[in-house]
């Protein structure tokens, strides 16, 4: 763009296009990844946890490739934070049929400027007030390519592109490392619950080294044991806390012996206790869209005068909040705060514990991917307009337990409550990175803060 900084129209550097309308019948029946509004993110660049899988053919021009941008179109207008907002397709989804779905922009650049400039400038102050200021509707904001492209900004010279890009990225790449590490946490977590309370490998283990018989519905489980326990990777001090044969039950099929099928609904209950909004002037709340996949997705305080009619819920240290509707849109987190100043929604189920059996144990059995895939398959079964569930549903929810609990109590207090612990860390490395990334930002976009200025902040 030159030497100096010059004003530019967004309009004469892209061009956009609307998103694919594809066929509802071909969702989950393919290997192509249908981008959606839910991989844009406020707070992520991409959130793959909102693609879909897709089996339908669709036209080349709304295929997407690594680093290309795409814009929300559109949002329900009582909340509002990705209205018109970017997200960028991943390097890790090289090589794959990638589409750009309904309700999304794609941006093709026609610039020498780099996309990962563009895409910083879309998450600026500047391009967010315009959006906000031209989107159209009532209950549903949209926002139109004519308010995109006549967006003018002040084009920085070609090297500070670069440096702006390098800075703001750096930080990114560090938010992003933080949130792999917080996700083998997680991964570890979730395996080791499957080996013990799922595929019970231990108790196969036990079985085979004592000689005992493995049911026929096992016996795939048992060769992968066999290998584990000849090539030393079987945890065999472990393995001492269960039994060594198998029972049948109705309910679960093949369990440990002496174990017992326990419903959700004996673990938790659904807590309706209305928040008294009168005593106070302000508050935080969250709607179905505010949490995700165990992340308070914001802090902000809102006045109470303005709150929907749906912002009602009070919640606890240790409760757990379910979202009703789509199961599979991952709208669940575990409250490991006070909570004191936070009202919910009534979409959202609150789940407090009942008995011995942690919250944290019960929310690591609702967070499980079979329990998600079969909480949607219930939902996606009941008459409505949104594929929802009750609390009904959610409680009949099974699991095999052992009598005493003291395993369950052990892996509570040895896996569950460390990797909280770790993850918790992570997410408050990554809300100072955030928090920093944000506020150089627009000062960097608008040339209020030059270069040399913000380096030293590089060292976090």
């Amino acid at each position: 763009m030159g030497n100096s900084w010059e004003t530019v129209r967004l309009g004469d550097l892209i061009e956009i296009r609307g998103g694919f309308s594809y066929k509802g019948s071909f969702i989950g029946k393919g290997d192509s990844k249908l981008v959606g509004m839910g991989c844009v993110s406020f707070s992520e660049r991409f959130l793959d946890n909102g693609c879909r899988n897709y089996g339908g053919e669709f036209p080349e021009t709304h295929r997407l490739k690594p680093g290309d941008i795409v814009i929300a179109t559109r949002q329900q207008s009582d909340n509002l934070p990705i209205l018109g907002f970017p997200a960028i397709i991943p390097e890790y989804l090289e090589g794959r049929d990638v589409i750009v779905a309904t309700n999304l922009y794609k941006l093709t650049n026609h610039s020498d400027i780099p996309n990962r400039f563009l895409y910083w400038l879309l998450r600026g102050a500047e391009y967010r007030n315009r959006i906000l200021s031209c989107s159209k509707g009532t209950t549903v904001r949209m926002i139109t390519k004519d308010a995109i492209e006549d967006f003018y900004f002040r084009c920085p010279p070609d090297d500070e592109i670069r440096k702006i890009t390098d800075i703001l990225d750096s930080f990114d790449d560090k938010i992003e490392l933080n949130r792999r590490m917080n996700a083998t946490l997680e991964g570890m977590a979730q395996a080791l619950f499957k080996s013990w309370f799922v595929d019970f490998d231990p108790v196969i283990d036990n079985a085979l080294a004592a000689g005992n018989p493995i049911p026929d519905e096992l016996a795939p489980r048992a060769e992968v044991r066999k290998k584990a326990l000849a090539n030393g990777t079987a945890n065999r001090e472990a393995a001492k806390a269960f039994p060594a044969a198998f029972q049948f039950t109705e309910e679960l099929g093949w369990i440990p012996e002496g174990w017992a099928a326990k419903q959700m609904g004996q673990m938790l209950r659904s807590v309706s206790d209305t928040y008294p909004l009168k005593t106070v002037d302000e508050i935080i709340f969250l709607n179905t869209g505010d949490i995700l996949d165990g992340r308070f997705l914001h802090a902000d305080y809102s006045a109470t005068a303005g709150l929907p009619g749906q912002a009602k819920k009070s919640i606890q240290k240790h409760d757990i909040l379910y979202s009703e509707i789509r199961p599979r849109n991952r709208r669940f987190a575990y409250v490991h705060i006070d909570g004191a100043q936070h009202v919910v929604s009534t979409k959202l189920m609150v789940l407090r514990a009942t008995s011995e059996i942690s919250s944290l144990f019960a929310y690591l059995i609702l967070k499980q991917d079979s329990t998600i895939d079969h909480l949607q398959m219930l939902a996606e079964s009941r008459s409505g307009t949104f594929p929802q569930i009750t609390f009904d549903v959610l409680a009949g929810i099974q699991v095999a337990l052992p009598p005493n609990l003291e395993l369950v109590e052990l892996f509570t207090d040895k896996v569950l409550k460390s990797t909280q612990e770790k993850q918790l860390q992570l997410d408050a490395s990554t809300e100072t990175l955030t928090k920093l990334r944000d506020t150089l930002l627009p000062k960097l976009i608008s040339r209020e803060l030059r270069i040399p200025e913000c380096k030293p902040l590089l060292v976090l």
